[in-house]
């Protein structure tokens, strides 16, 4: 028999499971009392406990952020399509408008183009006053000239008979 199997009768083998480290297999002498693996299993047990206590409030406190994003994501999402809803209806706005402007621009034109028609039209119907005025102060002068030769003559056949 070898030296290594000797060892082995003269010791415990003891196994425990951990579940960050999978089995661990530990080989307790017979000299050393037991009491002194308890209480080293025991400190190992409570360090493995706690790293598992810390682990689940890290999992807990990472699952509560990620329902605050969540729920921070969901509500960027619905102010989103509010947004994007109420930039529809101004870009419906702007277009109405855009078309009221054009039309009132295009109505401006034609009132402009309308406009330059009359004041030509004005500056015609003017003119031809002015030349009215003036036929007519001819002819009140023809008129006047005509009614002065009228008694001129009338006086001359009233002396004359």
């Amino acid at each position: 028999m070898s030296a290594d199997f000797h060892l082995l009768l003269f010791c415990w083998v003891v196994m425990a499971y951990s579940s960050r480290l999978g089995y661990i297999i530990l080989i307790l002498d017979w000299n050393t009392p037991f009491h002194i693996y308890c209480c080293q299993f025991r400190a190992e047990l409570v360090s493995l406990r706690s790293e598992r206590d810390k682990a689940v409030l890290e999992a807990d406190f990472a699952r509560d952020r990620l329902n605050g994003f969540t729920a921070e994501l969901e509500h960027q999402r619905k102010e989103t399509n509010s947004i994007s809803l109420r930039n529809a209806e101004l870009m419906h706005l702007i277009v109405d408008y855009e078309r009221r402007l054009r039309e009132d621009s295009d109505s401006k034109q034609a009132l402009e183009e309308n406009s330059r028609n009359l004041l030509m039209e004005v500056s015609v119907l003017k003119g031809q006053k002015e030349i009215l005025v003036k036929s007519e102060n001819r002819a009140l002068d023809e008129v006047r000239d005509l009614t002065e030769r009228v008694h001129r003559l009338q006086v001359f056949f009233l002396i004359d008979t």
